[in-house]
């Protein structure tokens, strides 16, 4: 190889690598951020999109209790969900939130949506729910969640109703503020906080929405 050949690939195509390599990997580090900033304007715009779902995964939500007045309906063994899976939806439209909502909070469950923490009660047990998601994807629009927000979620069984009444900032290891001691069904919805990017993440942001219509599983 010639000396001129050499310093062409010293100086000029090397640079390029490195330099593609480089935006690459910035482009992968920051891409949460990114997304997680779409939404945000998205939000600030107005123009919400839902969120696109891989409908060859969801069961079926032809909801056969569909009813609002109805209060109760009977419990069987098959409306509880294995872990792992694919068993609810919950929407928001003012904040944009369209998310599928997995039995189970690894983060197998979290990078594909919302996962659910399987010690809590599922929907309409009248429990405490307690639902998990990242700050830069699923649960990136709760930095602007407001008392009030209506969030409707969707099983297979029934649709529920939950309104926001209450949030709170609380360390990650404080166990308090994921609403076990509800006397009342209520989701507790919560993510890292704060959303800043790059910053230290030992925060929480806990979201409390109290079930204001769908019926009641006896059990």
């Amino acid at each position: 190889m010639s000396r001129s050949v050499k310093r062409v690939m010293a100086y000029v195509y090397m640079p390029l690598l490195l330099s593609l390599i480089g935006f690459l990997l910035v482009f992968l580090c920051l891409s949460p951020y990114i997304k997680a900033a779409y939404s945000v304007m998205s939000i600030i715009s107005g123009n919400t999109a839902q969120t696109s779902v891989d409908e060859t995964e969801v069961p079926d939500f032809k909801l056969e209790n569909t009813d609002d007045e109805t209060e109760s309906i009977p419990y069987s063994p098959d409306m509880y969900p294995h872990l792992g899976e694919l068993y609810a939806q919950i929407h928001c439209d003012r904040l944009g939130i369209h998310e599928n909502v997995y039995f189970g909070d690894s983060s197998t469950e979290l990078n594909k949506g919302v996962g659910q923490y399987a010690g809590s009660g599922i929907f309409g047990f009248g429990r405490t729910i307690i639902l998990g998601g990242h700050h830069a994807t699923s649960f990136a629009p709760l930095e602007y969640v407001e008392i009030g927000d209506v969030f409707t979620v969707n099983t297979s069984y029934a649709t529920y109703t939950y309104e926001v009444y209450d949030m709170v900032v609380a360390n990650e290891d404080d166990g308090w503020a994921f609403g076990f001691d509800s006397d009342e069904e209520i989701i507790t919805m919560y993510t890292c906080y704060p959303f800043t990017p790059l910053a230290s993440y030992s925060q929480r942001l806990y979201v409390y929405a109290r079930k204001t219509s769908g019926p009641y599983l006896e059990h």
